[in-house]
């Protein structure tokens, strides 16, 4: 009875390794280094300046664009400046008045030098009237200074309203809110939205030292995204040049095109083995089962009689 048991094992393991060995076959050709997809950039957007959140123009999950303001600073006083500098560069009354006491200065300089020549005026008048006229050509210069200063004043006045508003800087979502309205922004804690960038998205993969040979940056290579290993077109934008001491692995970024938002921020992301291999060699084909006749037991089991 025990050989007729014995017999029956033995015949159990030769029909089971097939199938187990073409499992491990399919799980070979599947491996790969795996890692999770995170926002492309991730901006702790702070306050240029101390003062009192008057009013935030944005929700948590917003869509923005770069440029748009997120929130704004207690700006009345910057607005008040403004104004004052742009009523300052507007008024031309002080240039009017230059430029027309220049132009009769001008005329009277030359009716004197005519009658200078036909002997009727004397030298004394002239040189008087030129100099009347070379104070009248200073005034109008003076002004004119005035008003380049004024024009600085204006876009310093501008620039000092423009730091009261919080812009995000890239094309993102907002994903969280630090500071409401009426609340204080102090130097020590300056932060008052967050926000992402999805578009593209990044993946950080810790990579062996001898399997980056064949990833450069600016090569285009296939991921498999999800639990159901949807393929994604990703391109690599950084390979380290330094190998870490302890693991012996190399840190490689890729960036991944997400304009359909097809990906979230923390799926799992796979690059898979062919990826790695020469790029002149990753026509890999899929490692095919044995046939049934190809399998030999090792360890058999002998007939104890």
């Amino acid at each position: 009875m025990s050989h007729h048991f014995q017999f029956l094992a033995t015949w159990l393991v030769c029909l089971s390794m097939p199938a187990f060995v073409y499992s491990q076959s399919i799980s070979i050709e599947r491996s790969g280094i795996s890692g999770f997809t995170e926002p492309y950039r991730s901006i702790e957007v702070a306050a240029n300046e101390m003062g009192t959140i008057s009013k935030v123009e944005v929700v948590e999950g917003q869509i923005i664009e770069a440029g748009e303001i997120l929130a704004r600073l207690n700006d009345d006083v910057h607005a008040a400046s403004v104004g004052m500098a742009k009523e300052k560069l507007d008024a031309k009354g002080r240039l009017h008045s230059a430029q027309a006491e220049l132009n009769i200065q001008q005329d009277r300089y030359l009716k004197l030098a005519g009658l200078f020549q036909r002997q009727n005026a004397s030298q004394i008048e002239v040189d008087r009237a030129q100099a009347q006229l070379e104070i009248a050509k200073a005034n109008v210069e003076s002004v004119e200074d005035d008003f380049r200063i004024a024009s600085f004043e204006y876009k310093r006045a501008v620039a000092q309203l423009e730091m009261r508003r919080l812009r995000s800087p890239i094309d993102g979502v907002v994903t969280r809110i630090h500071k409401d309205s009426g609340e204080f922004v102090s130097a020590s804690d300056p932060v008052v939205v967050s926000v992402v960038q999805l578009n593209p998205l990044k993946v950080t993969f810790s990579v062996p030292q001898s399997l980056t040979r064949g990833l450069s940056s600016g090569l285009s290579v296939e991921l498999e995204m999800g639990s159901a290993r949807s393929s994604a077109a990703g391109v690599v934008e950084f390979v380290s040049p330094t190998t870490d001491a302890q693991s012996g692995t190399r840190r490689v970024t890729i960036r991944i095109d997400n304009a359909d938002r097809l990906w979230q921020s923390g799926d799992v992301c796979v690059l898979p083995d062919s990826e790695l291999s020469d790029p002149n060699q990753r026509s890999a084909h899929l490692i095919q089962p044995p046939a049934d006749g190809d399998f030999r037991l090792v360890n058999s089991v002998e007939d104890p009689k």
